[in-house]
């Protein structure tokens, strides 16, 4: 048996204040002799006695009743709490609100045993990742009512929308942070345009256009005690010290462009730059093992170092706290860690807490790693060229349906069928890809046909044109407009004959929507597609006889995550790099 706070049985001690106050309000009286009223001493010795024990009852009950508490505070305990010594202070109190709001519904329980359950757990806040992996909420343009309501009035409902969501968050942790992996640091383009009228325009434009919007409500409601985190999730791939200097400043000032005015205090305040790490990117883990990037050109020792560096700089650039990501290793059950991640992440914390340098720099290292991996890679590409053959004079143009029943496509030889990134042992895909290719004056026809054995796994994504369908089963077509890599048009079309386009130049057009005809048709086991692209509408003259044009296909496949090319690639679908060769 042992108290848990036994300095306040201290407290035991104010059980003799009742005592004394007893026997001071006792001295106040003195006895006079008075022969007029010796008549009533009999009568009233009497009822003094009964008053007297009274009294002495009152004062022994207000005294136990001291000690008690006192007892009570000291919290006697017949165990010492797990994961505490003898004299360790309480950093945990639950204060519980029985309001009748706190007995509202939410699902399967109620606001209080919620806030219960959040509260012994210690919870300190949650996590908030505003990352489509589906339709995009945050995209304006693709928005159901986007062309009967304007920018500012969608805004205005999703900032609406944010503060009910900082609402509902108080019901249950009054002074939560919320750690989200990111905010307005994905905004530096939008930002440094000058002009507010032509930076709301290009905001409007933006995938996450919505995002601020809803930034500013969380604010609307936020408490005093409330903290939000700007988790700058692009800070996973950084390489270089300023990166980390630049986005801090950026999330810090920068940012402010894109707050509320009544809200900027607010924001400076209670918005926090925490940066992240991504295990699996810098030790090459998981799927990072089988793509072009740094880590598979260093040695283990080299990674942690690396691991060191962005640690590093993470620390010295975020307000409170950093995060870790991986989807291998179990940090918690101490498994699967990479070797020498934990040793990283202790020198470097112990290195800003002495204010020592790093005292290594990983530029150099990193740039010839790059160098050495793609040249190695590249060596081992499967780089493709085609002959295209001209549509037949007895044949007519293949009427789009999806179906691939047209005589054009008997007729047609199919390339070759399309093959995995070279970084990965197999190139062989699961399930195989064709196409066929043909042209005329008018337009340029390809036919694909999609085996798959797992129909049912098959995800497809997006309802309208730009949605962002690249993230369900889909197929890539890549057309450079001359002989060099860029420019070039990129068509995406998914099973529910969903398109996207885009002209890539030296930055992403995504305003570009040629009109072009497809038409997909599912099948048993296979999905297939047809398109019709017009020349004119791509801005690339009809090839003549020997013509060369810069393309790939590509084909997007969820069940079994296969990613494959008609001409192979490194570790993506957009690598001009890797474009194959079509002769007209």
């Amino acid at each position: 048996m042992a108290f848990l706070a036994p300095w306040m049985l201290w407290g035991a001690l104010a059980a003799a204040v009742p005592i004394i106050l007893h026997f001071l309000f006792r001295s106040r009286y003195r006895r006079l002799p008075w022969a007029a009223m010796k008549f009533l001493r009999t009568a009233v010795e009497q009822v003094q006695r009964r008053l007297k024990f009274q009294e002495l009852l009152l004062l022994i009950t207000r005294a136990t009743l001291l000690v008690l508490l006192a007892v009570a505070l000291a919290r006697l305990s017949s165990a010492a709490r797990p994961g505490t010594g003898a004299g360790d202070a309480v950093d945990a109190v639950l204060v519980v609100d029985v309001s009748g709001s706190m007995g509202a519904r939410d699902g399967n329980a109620t606001r209080l045993e919620r806030a219960k359950a959040a509260a012994l757990a210690r919870c300190k806040g949650l996590c908030f990742d505003p990352e489509p992996y589906g339709n995009n909420p945050w995209d304006y343009p693709h928005q159901a009512h986007a062309r009967e309501k304007s920018f500012a009035e969608y805004q205005a409902k999703v900032r609406q929308r944010g503060a009910e969501f900082m609402q509902t968050i108080l019901a249950y942790l009054p002074r939560p942070v919320i750690h989200t992996f990111f905010q307005l640091s994905l905004f530096g383009e939008v930002m440094e345009e000058p002009d507010p009228v032509r930076r709301e325009q290009l905001l409007s434009q933006h995938g996450y256009a919505l995002l601020p919007a809803f930034l500013n409500g969380m604010l609307d409601a936020a408490g005093p005690d409330v903290i939000i985190t700007d988790g700058n999730e692009p800070a996973y791939y950084y390489t270089d010290p300023l990166q980390y200097y630049r986005v801090y400043h950026l999330i810090r000032q920068r940012a402010l462009a894109l707050v509320a005015p009544e809200n900027v205090r607010k924001y400076q305040a209670q918005v926090q730059v925490s940066q992240a790490l991504y295990v699996d990117y810098v030790f090459g883990l998981g799927v990072w093992g089988e793509r072009s990037v740094p880590a598979r050109a260093l040695t283990a020792e080299e990674k942690a170092r690396w691991f060191e560096h962005n640690t590093y700089y993470a620390l010295q650039t975020s307000d409170e706290y950093v995060w870790l990501y991986s989807e291998q290793m179990d940090w918690w059950k101490n498994d699967r860690l990479p070797p020498g991640l934990r040793e990283a992440v202790e020198s470097a914390r112990r290195k800003l807490a002495n204010r020592e340098p790093l005292g290594f720099e990983m530029a150099d290292l990193l740039k010839a790693a790059r160098e050495k991996q793609e040249a190695e890679l590249r060596a081992k590409l499967i780089r493709r060229t085609a002959t295209i053959p001209r549509l037949k004079a007895n044949l007519k143009p293949p009427v789009i349906d999806g179906q691939l029943d047209d005589p054009v496509w008997q007729e047609t030889p199919p390339l070759e069928e399309f093959v995995r990134y070279v970084t990965v042992p197999n190139p062989q895909p699961e399930a195989p890809t064709r196409a066929w290719v043909t042209y005329d004056d008018q337009h340029l026809y390809l036919a694909f046909r999609c085996a798959e054995p797992r129909k049912e796994a098959m995800k497809v994504v997006g309802l309208r044109r730009d949605d962002s369908i690249w993230m369900g089963d889909s197929v890539d077509i890549f057309l450079t407009q001359g002989e060099s890599p860029t420019p070039y048009v990129h068509l995406i079309l998914n099973p529910q004959n969903v398109q996207w386009d885009a002209l890539h130049t030296t930055q992403d057009n995504l305003g570009f929507n040629p009109r072009w005809q497809s038409a997909t048709a599912l099948g048993d086991a296979e999905w297939t597609a047809e398109v019709a692209i017009p020349w004119a509408e791509v801005h690339i003259p009809p090839p003549s006889p020997g013509t060369k044009l810069g393309a790939n296909l590509c084909r997007q496949r969820i069940p079994g995550e296969e990613q494959s090319c008609w001409s192979q690639t490194i570790s993506g679908f957009v690598e001009e790099k890797s474009f194959g060769t079509w002769v007209f």
